[in-house]
């Protein structure tokens, strides 16, 4: 799929970085974390199997500390949909809640938000791109993830947290 990136002047992405969009038949693929909506991210990853069960708190937060990617309908701007990546620009790539919404399937939009990621300009340095995926091997696989090479070198540690969110002052 081609991709043309257009720098948004004068914008950055949550985490600091130049935002950048394409345009695509009628819709839009942007990193502008203020074109997010959040509502639509929050209703979205209460249907999905991995994250049915977020706190609406921690949602916000996880996606405020995330490269944010939406898809949007040029005519509305509404969102239709979404990922997240977790980066440090340079070597490292996370994405998580991969998301489009029901009505907007079979379009072609899951596979123009991952190419949109994976040629994205400010991740043109990275050398270790991750998912964790239950369902969707062969979308991936069809941008080069694999099941891990070396996985005696990964290690993870999960615990059980109830999440309580920060008191402001």
């Amino acid at each position: 799929m081609n991709i043309e990136y257009k720098c948004i002047e004068g914008k950055k992405d949550s985490l600091g970085m130049p935002c950048y969009e394409s345009q695509h038949d009628t819709v839009v693929v942007s990193t502008d974390a203020s074109r997010t909506d959040m509502d639509f991210v929050e209703r979205s990853l209460k249907l999905s199997y991995w994250a049915g069960t977020r706190p609406k708190e921690l949602v916000r937060r996880t996606w405020s500390h995330s490269l944010q990617f939406g898809i949007y309908e040029q005519s509305s701007g509404t969102q239709i949909a979404m990922m997240r990546v977790l980066t440090d620009y340079g070597h490292y790539a996370h994405c998580f809640d991969v998301w489009v919404d029901p009505e907007h399937r079979g379009k072609g939009y899951s596979k123009l938000l991952m190419s949109f990621y994976m040629n994205y300009p400010e991740l043109k340095d990275v050398n270790r791109f991750q998912l964790t995926t239950s369902d969707a091997h062969t979308l991936y696989g069809q941008y080069g993830f694999a099941q891990l090479k070396e996985p005696e070198k990964f290690m993870e540690m999960k615990r059980h947290v109830v999440f309580k969110p920060s008191v402001a002052k």
